[in-house]
């Protein structure tokens, strides 16, 4: 009796440890499924990242081809700076670009896009689309000066550019065929871009464009003056010239008025004879030189006691000022020590 017990104690011991190693096993495969599932769902996350990103940069591409497209039209097609996208005006709201394409709302500002295709549907590439809108509204800015009327939201300076709005989508949709409106991305993954557009020629009472971007400097103002017999200017006929004293006759100056306007030149600027401008910074009018500013026959270290304020020499002299009954000011050539913006109104760059 006591050897059977002896023996089978051993065999009773190994039957407990060979189910522990059976649930150890089950444990470590657990585990290693755990793991193996998590590994999955990491590389899978990973993918579908990198197909998001991947058409996030597709619809920044396509954004950004809708605002080359509007710039070009505006500059090289035949309408010019009038060219619009005729908007699609969509009343099928299934249409997965309904939210940009339907009519123009006008209480919201929603709507009146235009759907531009780039591309098509081929291997490797579902092609993509430009939903791109051109808006011109040129109002005064509102300030201080201009109260801002209840529910106003307040002008900027760009309100006087051509605004250009695009919406840049992956998948190629045709119109009216609805088994392409699967082939469009979720609205989140669209890109949208706003760009401004200067037309400059209407922006400006003058405009000196300089396109060639040549070493040159652009004039304005009259370089003569006038010489008039003495005593006879806004008055009567003088007498028949056999009958009018030997007096030398009378060095007058032509005045050159620029009302209602700024000047932009894109290049250094000389003003000869006198001018007189009559700007609105409120407007954003102002003098915009793209080089330097300077006064014929003035001295460019002219300072305010020395600015030239007779005749003689026929020295060039300008004055800034908001209306025609208000303070004039001087503007003085970029070299001089006395230069002065009047708060940005008058800007130069003589780099």
């Amino acid at each position: 009796m006591l050897n059977a017990l002896r023996i089978a104690l051993p065999r009773q011991r190994r039957r407990t440890e060979a189910g522990q190693s059976l649930i150890a096993a089950i444990i470590v495969l657990f585990l290693l499924l755990v793991l193996g599932a998590a590994f999955v769902a990491l590389v899978g996350n990973n993918l579908r990242n990198a197909r998001q990103t991947a058409r996030r940069n597709a619809s920044d591409f396509y954004s950004e081809a809708g605002i080359r497209f509007m710039d070009e039209q505006l500059t090289k097609s035949t309408y010019g700076a009038d060219w619009r996208p005729v908007p699609d005006n969509l009343t099928a709201t299934q249409d997965p670009d309904y939210r940009w394409l339907k009519p123009y709302d006008v209480n919201d500002d929603t709507g009146g896009y235009t759907r531009i295709t780039f591309g098509g549907d081929t291997p490797g590439s579902p092609g993509g689309r430009s939903l791109i809108r051109v808006t011109y509204r040129p109002e005064p800015l509102l300030n201080s000066t201009n109260p801002i009327p209840p529910g106003k939201v307040p002008n900027t300076a760009v309100s006087k550019l051509i605004r250009l709005e695009s919406v840049g989508r992956v998948g190629v949709i045709t119109p009216g065929d609805p088994t392409t409106y699967n082939n469009s991305q979720q609205a989140s993954l669209a890109r949208e871009l706003v760009a401004y557009k200067e037309i400059g020629i209407t922006d400006y009472l003058r405009y000196f464009t300089n396109k060639d971007n040549k070493p040159t400097t652009a004039t304005l103002g009259a370089a003569v003056q006038v010489y008039d017999a003495p005593g006879t200017a806004g008055n009567p006929p003088p007498p028949p010239p056999a009958q009018r004293p030997a007096v030398a006759p009378e060095v007058r100056d032509i005045e050159s008025y620029y009302i209602g306007g700024g000047i932009r030149s894109n290049a250094s600027l000389t003003f000869y004879g006198v001018n007189r401008l009559v700007m609105n910074p409120d407007r954003g009018e102002g003098l915009l030189v793209a080089g330097q500013i300077a006064l014929a026959n003035v001295p460019g270290s002219v300072t305010a006691a020395q600015y030239p304020a007779t005749k003689g020499g026929n020295p060039a002299r300008v004055s800034l000022q908001n209306t025609l009954a208000g303070a004039a000011a001087n503007i003085f050539p970029t070299t001089s020590g006395d230069f002065n913006t009047y708060n940005g109104t008058v800007r130069d760059n003589p780099a």
